[in-house]
């Protein structure tokens, strides 16, 4: 496989575990809305006295779980996405540039920066 290939992969697997990121954290805060509006419906019945209470409490247990399930997802998704950037990012070619103007060399071995006329490397 190529470098462009391999870097182009990387750059697929990255956007991947971006978006699975965003929607699972999409999901948790949706799920942590549900735990919300179960924990408010329940305190509204009265704190649970009557069966119609179980209803408020499922929400709350629903929202709660979903909640950690999808926060331990994003935080894996996340974890992927460092190690593929972390990956990506040593595969960066190093190019060369001059310490005194900054300007990119041209191939070759040079005493002299071509542009500013300084010397590349101390004596």
């Amino acid at each position: 496989m190529s470098e462009q290939a391999k870097i182009a992969s990387l750059l697929e697997k990255i956007e991947d575990a971006r978006n699975n990121a965003r929607n699972m954290g999409i999901f948790s805060l949706a799920c942590f809305m549900v735990g919300i509006v179960g924990f408010v419906l329940f305190l509204s019945f009265g704190g649970g006295r009557a069966f119609v209470a179980l209803g408020p409490l499922a929400l709350i247990t629903l929202g709660l779980v979903g909640f950690v399930l999808f926060s331990i997802s994003e935080w894996f998704y996340n974890q992927t996405m460092k190690r593929l950037i972390s990956e990506l990012n040593s595969m960066a070619i190093q190019i060369a540039t001059c310490p005194n103007c900054g300007k990119e060399l041209p191939k070759g071995n040079f005493e002299l920066c071509p542009f500013c006329g300084k010397p590349l490397r101390e004596p």
